[in-house]
């Protein structure tokens, strides 16, 4: 299984806990920048979500001498919409990419 997390800082004092940094996945200013393809017949409009600046966070330290342990801190100041995953799914991905190079009178799903 993989986490993404913000970032991890080890402890001054104790080279074996370490705090891993989340962010709420809707918190502004974390938004993914988006790269353009150079190609601009390729460049394609994406979905976004909205933003809010609820200072959403969470820190998670841990401590590899003593796994059974963990602190957790938790900030957001402001309710917001629930998160909505806007992935697509991994099969639309695929005839997508089957389908990329063809003009849109050719697609036929």
């Amino acid at each position: 299984m993989s986490i993404s997390f913000k970032k991890k800082q080890k402890s001054r004092g104790n080279e074996s806990v370490a705090v891993y940094t989340f962010y709420c996945a809707q918190l502004s200013g974390e938004q993914t920048k988006h790269k353009l393809n150079e190609d601009t017949s390729k460049q394609r409009a994406h979905m976004t979500m909205e933003r809010f600046n609820c200072d959403g966070w969470m820190h998670i330290t841990l401590d590899d001498e003593n796994l059974e342990t963990a602190v957790i801190r938790m900030t957001h100041y402001q309710c917001h919409h629930p998160y909505l995953d806007i992935s697509i799914l991994p099969e639309i991905a695929q005839e997508i990419e089957r389908l990329k190079d063809l003009s849109a009178a050719k697609v036929c799903i």
